[in-house]
């Protein structure tokens, strides 16, 4: 094995119960139902199978390399989630977590020590906007958001908490409130563009994705490519993405809709060609070259002025 990886996105539930439009998990996927049907959920048997291998053969390292335990899917979904969290801690993995706070599990004592970062999805801070996208109760994320914090600052208090904004043209007039309420609570608060742009762009001059506009800043995604310099190299290819299959997957920006979305299964992978191999991909090559994957990594930060300050969240910027 050349390297041993840094960073490995591993799905352990392809599985959401959000009714996003631009996600391809949501139940409401203006794309279709493919990923949905297809979705699973990974079993700790094959989690702690999957992981001896990739030790076995260097591909990762306890103490060294960290586990993202999601990628599509809502990891809180999964049947045996503590399970899984604890075998990730017990084989010396540190790891990180997102959820749409929509169930409410704590992290176990045991493993949440190793718990790097914790991302929470919204998408915007009203009953409203969950209507238009999540389709859950806000009270109800409220409530659990403040539990799940609570939880882990008092056994992990070095963890990162960040209430991640998914940012639409309909939530803009919310973003103060939400970083009010992250304030009190004293976790993070970034926003971020929330959709697959990839396939978001493939797709952007279908007359029936015109409903885009009334959400999505599509005004935007045309300057940031413009930027892309001559010698871009997308640092997905310094990541390994795995499925709930234990399936290698091409990027984590792709999803069951794109050709060559799976590689091959981890037992079935040369991990001494895959970098060379992901790169030379003919959706790789495509999606460098039309500038898809700099706009994916490369989005500035929003600026809000509160109270006469300037504050920076992680996302697109609305005012650029």
């Amino acid at each position: 094995m050349a390297y041993a990886y840094q960073s490995v996105i591993w799905e352990i539930s392809g599985v959401c119960n959000a009714a996003c439009r631009y996600c391809p998990s949501g139940s409401k996927n203006i794309l279709g139902n493919l990923h949905k049907s297809q979705a699973g959920i990974l079993s700790p048997e094959d989690f702690k199978d999957g992981l001896h291998y990739l030790i076995s053969k260097g591909v990762i390292v306890p103490d060294y390399t960290t586990l993202s335990l999601f990628n599509w899917g809502e990891p809180f979904l999964h049947p045996r989630f503590e399970e899984m969290l604890e075998i990730t801690s017990s084989m010396g993995f540190s790891f990180d977590l997102s959820t749409n706070a929509s169930v409410l599990k704590m992290i176990p004592v045991s493993a949440v020590g190793r718990l790097r970062s914790l991302l929470i999805s919204v998408p915007g801070w009203s009953q409203a906007s969950h209507d238009r996208m999540h389709g859950f109760d806000f009270n109800t994320i409220c409530e659990n958001i403040k539990l799940i914090a609570a939880n882990v600052q008092e056994n992990a208090p070095g963890c990162n908490i960040i209430v991640v904004y998914h940012l639409y043209k309909t939530n803009q007039s919310e973003i103060e409130a939400a970083m009010e309420f992250c304030k009190k609570i004293n976790i993070k608060f970034f926003t971020f563009y929330p959709i697959n742009l990839f396939e978001l762009q493939l797709r952007i001059n279908d007359p029936n994705w015109k409903e885009t506009s009334e959400d999505l800043f599509v005004e935007v995604f045309d300057r940031i490519k413009a930027k892309q310099p001559a010698d871009w190299v997308c640092p997905q290819i310094g990541q390994l993405i795995i499925d709930e299959y234990n399936n290698v997957v091409q990027c984590c920006g792709i999803d069951r809709y794109s050709p060559s979305f799976v590689i091959g299964n981890i037992k079935d992978i040369d991990f001494e060609t895959l970098t060379e191999l992901r790169f030379n991909a003919p959706i790789c090559s495509f999606c460098n070259k039309n500038g898809y994957s700099f706009l994916i990594n490369n989005r500035p930060p929003v600026q809000i002025l509160v109270d006469g300050s300037l504050v920076y969240g992680y996302g697109a910027s609305i005012y650029d």
